[in-house]
């Protein structure tokens, strides 16, 4: 009968700078050789492999290294052969997961004192929602009547997304990162119109008919040269004609659009306008000349007509001042 006879060369390797684990090649020769022990004895590493070996072999076999692995708030004990941190743990079943880290970390050698921890590292992401505000303007509609309003595009505010990225290790939130927003909707501007179209009416005023293309309410007052509100007498407009009943005074950014327009007042009657006062700052104004011989005070509110015919320069919207 023949029988393996092994023959065993032994090298060890030791590192210089932290222990290593200890690897031996063995080299496994064939030869046909008198049997030397009984039929219930094996040879070294039969038990390991049942397959027979035919030709010359080397393995390499070394011993293992103890470890203290801290993971998921507990301690393991693992014994290991491996020459990195990251083929030790997952050698024993625990691997790195998606953005697990290791200290050492896992491409770095055992450590000397044997002791590897685990981060669970996590990272969510929160979404958040909000409304952009949409903005209001105005414009021309030449399908409104002057002096009136009317919204032409209903606003709609606008939708955003923040997302803000959380880092947890361990269970522990360590950062947060905003990332830049997103637009899911922008706004959509309100936009209201003011009229444009101009269109002449009648109507029936201190027993006159009227033909007037606007109509405002204006808070009236009343000036002549000497009752101004100077230290002195001013008898001219700014048209150059003198101040007496029959003129009247309007803000100067009314003025430019409106210099010898005519108008009618109830109770003062037929003018054109041809000064510039002060005005008001909450209201629409009108100061009705007088000459100093025939001066009324005329104090409160009243309606401005603006007759025809319709000019080509149209002040649309009025200030106030």
């Amino acid at each position: 009968m023949k029988c393996l006879v092994y023959s065993i060369f032994v090298l060890i390797a030791i590192s210089a700078c932290q222990p290593q684990p200890k690897l031996t090649p063995i080299t496994v020769l064939n030869r046909a050789e008198t049997p030397t022990s009984t039929p219930t004895q094996r040879a070294p590493f039969e038990t390991l492999t049942r397959t027979p070996i035919v030709n010359e072999q080397t393995m390499m076999y070394g011993s293992g290294r103890d470890l203290t692995v801290h993971v998921d708030g507990r301690t393991v004990t693992i014994r290991s052969t491996a020459v990195t941190v990251g083929q030790a743990l997952a050698g024993v079943g625990i691997p790195l997961l998606g953005l697990d880290a290791s200290i050492p970390s896992e491409n770095e050698p055992l450590p000397m004192d044997g002791q590897i921890t685990i981060v669970r590292v996590v990272e969510t992401v929160n979404i958040n929602l909000h409304t952009l505000p949409f903005n209001s303007r105005f414009e021309a509609s030449a399908e409104l009547e002057l002096d009136t309003q009317g919204i032409v595009q209903v606003g709609e505010p606008g939708l955003a997304m923040r997302r803000v990225r959380i880092h947890t290790e361990n269970e522990q939130e360590t950062a947060q990162f905003e990332e830049n927003e997103g637009i899911l909707r922008p706004p959509r501007d309100q936009v209201t119109g003011y009229g444009t179209n101009v269109v002449a009416h009648t109507a029936m005023v201190d027993g006159i008919t009227l033909q007037y293309w606007r109509a405002v309410r204006v808070y009236t007052t009343s000036y002549s040269p000497c009752r101004s509100g100077g230290s002195r007498c001013y008898p001219g407009t700014a048209s150059g004609k003198p101040v007496q009943k029959g003129v009247v005074a309007v803000v100067s950014r009314w003025y430019p659009s409106m210099v010898g327009l005519p108008v009618y007042i109830p109770g003062y009657g037929y003018a054109t306008i041809e000064d510039i006062g002060a005005g008001f700052s909450d209201r629409y104004w009108v100061d009705l000349g007088w000459s100093d011989e025939d001066f009324q005070p005329m104090e409160g509110w009243n309606m401005l007509y603006f007759l025809v015919p319709i000019p080509v320069d149209i002040l649309y919207i009025l200030p106030y001042k």
